[in-house]
């Protein structure tokens, strides 16, 4: 359906599911699945080439909207496919090993794949500045 005209709480829009009762933004089931098959086809690969790691990653960003601790989980996997690629030349059709960070933040994602989530931040400032201006300047 491409209109809503029935008020809802709860929306798909892009691929994440916005709850406007607990304001929070959950990845929808099928990115959750796409998430967990794909960190593990990387797990069980001994020698990933490096568009796969690199696809990989671009999956695992584009879900930051709903992951509160993502940007925690995906640093190690970038600065492997970082090296890979300086060392294939700049080549993406070459092979790579995954580092021990890598491959424990790739679980992480399997493992919190389900619990995915981030709340929308509507929360008051918590400090206000106040200047009186200047009459000379």
């Amino acid at each position: 359906e491409k209109s809503i005209f029935v008020p809802q709480h709860r929306i798909t829009f892009m691929g994440f599911i916005i709850d406007s009762i607990s304001m929070t933004v959950y990845p929808t089931s099928e990115k959750i699945e796409k998430i967990i098959h794909t960190c593990q086809d990387l797990l069980e690969c001994p020698h990933p080439t490096i568009r796969d790691v690199a696809s990989s990653l671009g999956l695992l960003i584009s879900n930051f909207p709903a992951a509160k601790l993502g940007p925690l989980h995906f640093r190690a996997l970038d600065m492997d496919k970082t090296e890979a690629l300086h060392l294939n030349k700049g080549n993406f059709d070459g092979f790579m090993q995954l580092s021990e960070l890598s491959r424990n933040d790739l679980q992480w994602w399997i493992n919190s794949a389900r619990s995915l989530h981030k709340p929308i931040s509507l929360s008051q400032p918590e400090a206000t500045f106040y200047k009186d201006a200047s009459k000379e300047g």
